[in-house]
């Protein structure tokens, strides 16, 4: 019989200063952005955190029709920036923590597009890896 110890429910919220980012001027002009906010998280038992990391994902999705009138796909998905909030062993008690982070955005990205058949876009993403799981 094997034993896999049962996964902690954990609530994890993020929240952004600013909802939207403008960067003007031309790649050469721009300084860039910082993105700024925190996390919540909030676990219903104790739990012992690995790690929790934040990062910017720039994700790209363009479909195309080809001759035969296949549709192809493309999906890339870059990591643009992170930060280690937790990186090191962390018991959390059942209760709510919060987290502030800042990653940094260059000036030279490419725009948040939305055309029919391409899609630019950028995330952010909360990753907790936590004691126990799969005998980590």
């Amino acid at each position: 019989m094997v034993f896999f110890p049962q996964i902690p429910n954990l609530r994890i919220n993020i929240f952004q200063e600013k909802k939207k980012v403008t960067i003007r001027g031309t790649k050469d002009e721009s300084a860039g952005f910082v993105i700024g906010g925190y996390i919540i998280i909030e676990p219903n038992t104790k739990v012992k955190v690995k790690s929790l990391k934040v990062q910017i994902i720039n994700k790209l999705n363009h479909n195309w029709i080809q001759e035969d009138l296949n549709p192809c796909k493309k999906y890339h998905k870059i990591n643009i920036s992170e930060n280690h909030l937790i990186s090191d062993y962390k018991v959390l008690d059942p209760q709510k923590y919060n987290f502030s982070f800042s990653l940094p955005l260059e000036g030279n990205i490419t725009e948040s597009i939305y055309l029919g058949r391409l899609k630019n876009k950028y995330y952010i993403k909360a990753l907790v890896e936590y004691y126990g799981a799969f005998g980590s």
